[in-house]
């Protein structure tokens, strides 16, 4: 059926997309929407939520209602301001959410709050962070101060974890190191377990704020200065043995081979002209029997060099016989 003043439009502008202007999902009240006005000043304000799995609901809500209560208006409820500025919270994936939901479908600002966080905050996620309570653990080399925070920050992450003091005391104590349960259990004279829940709660806070404050800088610089010293001593011991043994070797190969002690002190002073290595000679070197008559020419070389050339008929053979009688 065709509505009245349809029949002289074309299909071109049937075509056309039109703009809607949906109802919301928020029912405000009467006096909100005739009296309410709203500056851009608070708009800016607001904390935003764009529906990412990184990004924490509890924490939204909670920054969102910190701004609100900065804004009062005059004859209007908490709730009524909270329904009027929740909407400009949301970016992206969540204003798509928001837009999504049925019209007129929302009256109060706790049936906003129960729909926002079954969105963006299912059950699953809810008992992945139990489990991540309730298997807490401690690092071997973590302060104590330390893993209580990571601790309370699993609990700020599920508020509504739904866990009793006891239980929540009862799976920080039981991971704690030796260390710590041996400082916390001195601290109340041994007596820890028989405080009552609220208190056994409460000491690990009391006791953060003090193991936060020990500072231990000193005493790691005041060790570290010996464990080097003694570091270096066992190197330099380590260098003086190996030198030893290599001297020691020498003088029992010279032994060995029949060349006395006075080849000994020669044998540490010499080295190999083949390889350059001081523990043989250069007659003991093992690279020789491979190539037997390359090395002896070689060796044959450095034997003859620097020797001056014996030649008779040159001035500096046999000098003395320039003086003999039958050469004057």
């Amino acid at each position: 059926m065709r509505e009245i003043g349809e029949d002289s439009k074309t299909l071109r502008e049937l075509f056309l997309p039109i703009t809607t202007n949906p109802p919301s999902c928020i029912v405000l009240p009467t006096t909100t929407t005739a009296h309410f006005k709203l500056k851009p000043q608070i708009i800016h304000l607001l904390p935003t939520f764009h529906g990412l799995d990184r990004e924490d609901p509890y924490m939204h809500v909670k920054d969102f209602l910190e701004i609100c209560a900065t804004c009062k208006f005059q004859n209007f409820s908490d709730n009524s301001v909270r329904l009027c500025l929740f909407p400009f919270s949301l970016k992206d994936k969540a204003k798509v959410w928001l837009n999504s939901l049925s019209p007129r479908s929302i009256n109060s600002w706790e049936l906003l709050v129960i729909k926002f966080l079954s969105k963006f905050f299912p059950m699953s996620k809810t008992n992945a962070l139990r489990r991540k309570i309730a298997d807490f653990y401690q690092d071997e080399q973590e302060k104590f101060y330390e893993s209580w925070e990571r601790f309370k920050d699993l609990i700020l992450k599920c508020p509504y974890h739904g866990f009793e003091t006891w239980r929540l005391v009862q799976y920080f104590y039981n991971v704690l190191t030796q260390k710590n349960c041996n400082m916390i259990e001195s601290t109340n004279g041994g007596g820890f377990l028989n405080l009552v829940d609220d208190k056994a709660y409460k000491f690990p806070e009391n006791f953060f704020k003090s193991s936060q404050q020990w500072d231990f800088s000193n005493r790691k610089e005041r060790s570290a200065p010996a464990i080097k010293k003694e570091e270096l001593n066992e190197v330099s011991e380590d260098l003086d043995i190996k030198a030893r043994l290599g001297n020691l070797t020498c003088k029992v190969e010279a032994l060995a081979l029949g060349r006395g002690l006075n080849s000994v002190n020669q044998v540490q002073s010499e080295k190999c002209s083949i390889c350059a290595s001081p523990t043989h000679t250069t007659q003991m070197c093992p690279s020789t029997a491979r190539y037997p008559n390359f090395y002896t020419e070689q060796a044959n070389a450095l034997n003859n060099y620097g020797k001056p050339f014996a030649s008779p008929f040159l001035e500096t053979c046999n000098p003395n016989w320039r003086n003999h009688p039958n050469f004057s």
